[in-house]
C-alpha cells in the first residue's frame, strides 16, 4: 500500500512515516467511534519548519482518570509513534471526548520538497 500525507505546502513526508501516521489516524478514528461512541471526529495535521502535528478529536464519551490506557490499540499507536521517532499522548478534553496526539521532529530528509529529492538524484 502506498501512503502519502499532502495539503501541507510543497512538503512530502516519506512514505513509511506516512504510513505510520495514518495508521494512528485509522486506529484513533476507530476508538472514538467504538469505544467513544462519538458523534463527531476531526483530523487535523499541523506542520512548521521543523515539526508536524496530527490530532484526532472527537465529542464522544470521553476518558476517565481510571481508564485503561493500555489496550492494543493504544499500545499500537504509541509503537507506531516511537518507530518514527514521534512523541504520543492521549488524553480527555476540557469540554468532552478524548485527543490524541502525535507528534514528528523532521529532519532535513523529511522536510525536503519533492523538487529537492529530485534534484539529489540527477
Amino acid at each position: 500500500m502506498r501512503c502519502s500525507v499532502r495539503g501541507l505546502g510543497d512538503r512530502e513526508l516519506p512514505s513509511n512515516i506516512a504510513h505510520q501516521l495514518y495508521r494512528i489516524s485509522q486506529e484513533a478514528i476507530s476508538n472514538a467511534i467504538r469505544h467513544g461512541q462519538a458523534t463527531r471526529i476531526e483530523l487535523r495535521v499541523s506542520r512548521d519548519d521543523d515539526r508536524l502535528q496530527l490530532q484526532v478529536l472527537d465529542n464522544g464519551r470521553g476518558m476517565t482518570e481510571n481508564a485503561p490506557t493500555d489496550g492494543i490499540g493504544l499500545h499500537t499507536m504509541r509503537y507506531r509513534a516511537k518507530m518514527i521517532g514521534a512523541e504520543f499522548d492521549v488524553g480527555a478534553r476540557p469540554a468532552g471526548g478524548v485527543r490524541v496526539r502525535c507528534t514528528l521532529r523532521l529532519g532535513a530528509r523529511e522536510a525536503r520538497t519533492p523538487d529537492d529529492a529530485n534534484s539529489a538524484q540527477g
